[in-house]
């Protein structure tokens, strides 16, 4: 296994939202790149997050109206994606490599909005393949 997928294993949750792969439904967690790829191509584990696929939209500034609201819901900053990576990746920590890939001082990491941390409460999880297959059976 190479160290990106020995990563991949070991961070098997969403990094901001904690939704776990097994309920990401089919989409399952991205790989987000704190400096984006089309600005320096690193795969390497320390300039990556694990995302869900709305957290990963939001990240990438396109994130769905929530149904129950009229305003767009926030968008991740690199900040945030800073601060995420400190706190919920911190073995992969390294700001100094970050700062060279970026290629000038890193802004202070900036914790995201409470938006994140309400849904990971609120949302109900989505249902396993297995939970539906149970369903099915239990059905008939």
């Amino acid at each position: 296994m190479t160290e990106r997928e020995i990563w991949r294993y070991e961070n098997d949750r969403c990094h901001c939202c904690h939704v776990p792969s097994h309920k990401t439904f089919m989409i399952g967690l991205c790989d987000h790149h704190i400096i984006l790829r089309s600005r320096r191509r690193c795969d390497d584990p320390y300039n990556l997050l694990r995302l869900c696929g709305l957290c990963h939209m939001a990240a990438h500034g396109q994130r769905p109206v929530p149904a129950d609201s009229d305003e767009p819901a926030p968008d991740l900053t690199f900040a945030n994606c800073l601060w995420l990576k400190q706190h919920e990746d911190p073995t992969l920590w390294h700001p100094e490599a970050l700062e060279v890939l970026y290629g000038q001082p890193l802004p202070e990491p900036e914790r995201p909005v409470e938006y994140f941390f309400k849904q990971r409460r609120k949302s109900t999880p989505l249902m396993t393949i297995e939970e539906i297959l149970g369903e099915q059976d239990i059905q008939r």
